[in-house]
């Protein structure tokens, strides 16, 4: 009923990533692949610009405003990859 009115959920990705946005819809796997091997060894790493986002959530508290886009940085332990999600 929801789509007749028009007012449902539209999420764009793109093409490269539909497979990972499908899974992630379902709801079945949340852990973290590699984005070169797909291995789940991963560990995640604190980047250098770790003050920064502290600074950003801070400033967001402080503010009542929305964090933004703060994202998680992630390396491969198999492969060496450093990739962020």
């Amino acid at each position: 009923m929801n789509e007749a009115m028009g007012s449902g959920i539209k999420i764009f990705v793109n093409e490269d990533d539909a497979e990972r946005a499908f899974q992630i819809i379902k709801g079945g796997d949340r852990s973290v692949h590699c984005p070169k091997c797909n291995s789940l060894n991963v560990k995640q790493t604190i980047s250098k610009n770790w003050y920064q986002k502290a600074g950003v959530l801070l400033l967001a508290l402080i503010t009542a405003n929305p964090i933004g886009d703060i994202r998680s940085s992630y390396s491969c332990n198999d492969c060496g990859k450093k990739f962020v999600i």
